[in-house]
């Protein structure tokens, strides 16, 4: 009885060696009998996935890797730009506030000049014409024009009266 034990064993692994090597020269395809085997059973065919499956899978999983690549690449190009962008916004902001400062200064110093123009005409239209036009002959010509300018024309008028003729004429001149 041990050596029909002794016998079926050698048999055994006999004709297992002979398969396998059968297999691995490509006579036949243990790998697609068994498949067939498993995927012939009910209730495995739904979580059972075929070589063909597994390659789509495969296929579909570098798809989408290169998609996520891309992605990546652009995202990140993205990010940079916008941090360009970020920096050139601080910039304009800085610009904008030093302009909007220098803005005001300028509209301070415009108004303080205005308001000084204004009171140099409130002088000169409350005093008498022949003493204006007494300060108007050595007076700076802009400063002389932009005053009759604002003055009320009555008073205007009544200042270049008294003003030498040629003078009266030129400061007419520049007010037109």
């Amino acid at each position: 009885m041990k050596r029909f034990v002794l016998v079926a064993v050698i048999i055994t692994i006999l004709l297992i060696a002979a398969v396998i090597a059968l297999n691995f020269f490509g006579i036949i395809s243990l790998r697609s009998y068994a498949e067939d085997i498993l995927f012939g059973l009910p209730f495995l065919e739904d979580y059972l996935k075929t070589g063909e499956d597994y390659n789509l899978l495969q296929e579909e999983h570098e798809s989408l890797q290169a998609e996520y690549n891309e992605l990546e690449e652009r995202y990140s190009s993205l990010e940079s730009d916008y941090e360009e962008l970020q920096g050139e916004y601080d910039n304009l902001q800085t610009e904008f506030a030093e302009l909007d400062e220098m803005y005001s200064e300028l509209y301070d110093t415009e108004m303080s000049q205005q308001e000084r123009l204004d009171k140099l005409v409130d002088i000169y239209s409350s005093m008498d014409s022949m003493q204006a036009a007494n300060i108007f002959e050595n007076m700076n010509r802009e400063l002389a024009v932009a005053i009759l300018g604002q003055m009320e024309d009555r008073d205007a008028a009544q200042l270049l009266e008294n003003l030498p003729s040629d003078l009266a004429a030129e400061l007419s001149a520049e007010l037109r």
